[in-house]
């Protein structure tokens, strides 16, 4: 006769391993077929007796499969010292593991922890047993472990005429014990904050490689000092101009305008460093006082070597390179009128020459919002050309000057231009060709050369006494 018998546990482990066994009178055993419901958070088990009542148990039992390795951790990546998670999620009822970590070193836990000292990427491997037979799986390059340290740095002055000695000061974290200064001109210093002089007129990128316990790690900045030699007539690219003393403008912020590639060239003018007695107002090279998100925290001002032209870059401006990188460093210098491309027509203007032009870098680095460019002119230049004069900019990929809308300030004797790109900018005035004297002696005997220069003076005196007759005429009538 059959039966049934009902057994209520907790199933910790997985109900499908257990089965009930029956026991008879005469000691014989059977495993009896066995099936459960769960409810209310309990399994109840229940097995068919095919010979009636007889001694009942409940057991369990391990499946004797064969084990497959998994394993994850938390972590993956991270600065050292890092502590990591291990968490084994094999298979198979694994009763000994085997961790390798790739650094040297092993485990023989489940779900161990282990710290990573040292800067690399480290391989790592799990290796289970059961009473069927052992599995091994291996995650290549699995913790990357990398430099603490931010390496970093300032200097000053970043701008100034040759022979100009700079101050750089290392501005690194996580102790650093070891440094290699690159100034771009071809010297090197280990000193922790060296003072380096650039005998040559350029503009030099700057590398600092530190190292501490960890390895070493290289920060360099582009374009970072600017060196110009004084007084040179406009005959150097890299000269700086003589520098004319003009009133303090006033800034006028308000961005817009169009993206392309710059070409930077060089200027001319007076030295003379304008007073500088705001934190915010720097000449030739800035670095912009940026927050967390990359945006300017607070206005900045950055004057031309000439002091004839400056920037003016608001609160919450971004600037981004062609890649979308951020960039704190940039710079204004003058270049001399005399090297950039002519426009020949350029707008209004039928004979141009260039006043000013202005090389901004690095190289296209856009603004978001646009920052404003703004031209100084001395009382001459104004009363000259004033408000006729017109701003452009120059396009390296079409090779031609495009103009740009300026708004002309009588009063500070400036013309202000919006720019949401760096690149070349100059300001260009009408210029009257000049109308050279007669010089075709045609009809004036041979051999009287001393008498035509008498002839033509004599045109010119005639010329004066009839202007002068009449003004005299003009003021009897009045």
């Amino acid at each position: 006769m059959s039966a049934s018998r009902n057994v209520y546990v907790n199933a910790w482990g997985g109900a499908d391993n257990f089965t009930i066994l029956s026991m008879t009178d005469d000691g014989t055993i059977s495993f009896l077929e066995t099936t459960y419901t769960y409810a209310d958070g309990i399994y109840t088990f229940t097995g068919l007796s095919p010979d009636g009542f007889s001694f009942k148990s409940l057991v369990s039992f391990t499946l004797n499969d064969d084990p497959w390795a998994v394993f994850s951790a938390i972590p993956t990546e991270g600065t050292a010292p890092l502590p990591v998670q291990f968490y084994d999620y094999s298979g198979g009822h694994p009763a000994s593991w085997f961790w390798d970590f790739g650094d040297g070193n092993t485990y023989v836990e489940q779900n161990p922890v282990h710290t990573y000292t040292a800067v690399g990427e480290y391989d790592v491997s799990l290796t289970i047993t059961n009473v069927v037979d052992e599995d091994t799986t291996e995650e290549v390059g699995y913790i990357t472990v990398t430099n603490p340290m931010t390496v970093d740095f300032t200097a000053t002055p970043v701008t100034g005429y040759a022979p100009l000695t700079v101050t750089f000061t290392d501005e690194t974290t996580e102790s650093p014990s070891a440094w290699l200064w690159e100034f771009g001109d071809g010297d090197t210093s280990v000193e922790q904050n060296p003072v380096h002089t650039y005998e040559c007129a350029g503009v030099y990128s700057v590398s600092l490689t530190a190292t501490n316990v960890y390895g070493s790690k290289t920060a360099e900045k582009e374009r970072f000092v600017t060196v110009s030699y004084p007084n040179d007539g406009g005959n150097s690219d890299d000269s700086t101009p003589f520098v004319k003393q003009t009133p303090t403008p006033t800034p006028t912020p308000t961005p817009v305008l169009t993206t392309a590639i710059p070409t930077p060239e060089s200027t001319v003018t007076t030295p003379s460093t304008p007073a500088v007695a705001n934190p915010n107002e720097f000449t030739g090279t800035a670095r912009l006082p940026v927050g967390p998100d990359g945006a300017t925290q607070r206005p900045v001002t950055i004057w031309a070597d000439d002091t004839s032209g400056y920037l003016t870059i608001d609160a919450g401006v971004t600037a981004r390179d062609a890649s979308g990188i951020l960039q704190e460093n940039i710079s204004i210098v003058a270049v001399p009128v005399t090297t950039i491309p002519s426009p020949g027509t350029i707008g209004l203007i039928e004979h141009s020459r260039a006043l000013y032009a202005y090389a901004c870098t690095p190289e296209g680095v856009s603004f978001t919002p646009a920052i404003t460019l703004t031209f100084s002119l001395s009382e001459e230049e104004w009363d000259a050309y004033g408000d006729e004069a017109q701003a452009a900019w120059f396009n390296s990929t079409s090779g031609e000057w495009e103009v740009l809308a300026g708004v002309a300030d009588a009063g500070n004797r400036t013309i202000t231009i919006q720019i949401d790109h760096f690149s070349t900018y100059a300001l260009f005035a009408e210029v009257v060709p000049e109308v050279a004297l007669p010089t075709d002696t045609a009809g004036i005997p041979a051999g009287s050369s001393g008498s035509s220069s008498l002839w033509l003076w004599g045109l010119l005196i005639v010329a004066l006494v009839a202007v002068g007759g009449l003004l005299i005429s003009r003021r009897q009538n009045k």
